[in-house]
């Protein structure tokens, strides 16, 4: 968050707290797609994770790191009930 501006630690919390939630929304997702091949189930939360790093790698300003964030978040908890 730094190399956006946000310097100030309780900030930086209220701006992560959100897209954790998505942790537990990839987790439904991934339950979703139990029906799937084991291929489109690992390439859908490893698209979600590349996607939302490279979102965050690229974002000048405070919202396009969130919104990596929460797509990143998204394929984490898909990965979850992968291992």
């Amino acid at each position: 968050f730094n190399a956006v501006g946000v310097t100030s630690p309780s900030r930086i919390s209220e701006l992560a707290a959100l897209p954790s939630l998505m942790v537990m929304v990839g987790a439904i997702v991934f339950r979703m797609l139990g029906s799937k091949p084991n291929g489109v189930q690992l390439g859908a939360f490893l698209a979600f994770m590349g996607v939302g790093l490279f979102m965050m790698g690229i974002a000048d300003d405070v919202t396009g790191v969130i919104v990596g964030i929460v797509i990143q978040q998204l394929g984490i908890g898909m990965s979850i009930p992968a291992m």
